[in-house]
């Protein structure tokens, strides 16, 4: 489903919950109210919807260990903050606030790591990482990211997941809101 347009009559009152998660990226601005107002219409009255959005304003790529490499992991990480940076700049930081406008009650709010549990963590840097290499090879493709190359950035890749199996992974904070559509 596309949350930027209403969903088919066939699915108002459909749901109990509806889970949203990690849309940031594909967002502007004036998209969230918008995505909301179309989701109450698939909730039941007194159904759930949840929606989770990483800062990725402030992703960093850290190092595990004294000994691990983190430059490539670092730029490219930097290089795609930096260009998505206005997609990345609200949202998380407003849903609350958006679903009490359009109605929502007993909403809450909860921030979490995304480092929290380390077993999770390479797993988690690498899939952040092929989404900034999908991304980065798309611009290098239009000739967006300046004077990079498709060989400077096949360099840079082989790099960052040299850089992660060294002990880099990546960290953000996670935004959860969670609010009921009145009965």
């Amino acid at each position: 489903m596309d949350v930027k347009s209403p969903p088919p009559p066939s699915e108002y009152n459909r749901y109990d919950v509806v889970h949203v998660r990690l849309l940031a990226a594909a967002m502007s601005s004036t998209d969230w109210e918008v995505a909301v107002r179309n989701i109450v219409q698939l909730l039941k009255p007194g159904g759930a919807l949840q929606w989770e959005e990483g800062n990725f304003a402030d992703v960093r790529h850290l190092r595990g260990n004294v000994c691990c490499s983190v430059s490539a992991a670092r730029f490219m990480g930097s290089l795609f903050r930096e260009n998505l940076r206005e997609n990345f700049s609200y949202g998380w930081s407003t849903l609350p606030q958006i679903l009490s406008t359009v109605g929502f009650v007993n909403i809450d709010e909860d921030i979490v790591s995304s480092d929290r549990v380390p077993e999770t963590r390479l797993a988690l840097t690498k899939n952040g990482m092929r989404a900034i290499f999908a991304w980065a090879s798309n611009q290098v493709d239009r000739c967006r990211l300046g004077s990079l190359t498709s060989e400077e950035l096949q360099a840079l890749e082989t790099q960052a997941y040299q850089d992660i199996e060294s002990g880099c992974y990546v960290r953000f904070d996670i935004h959860v809101a969670v609010g009921f559509w009145p009965r």
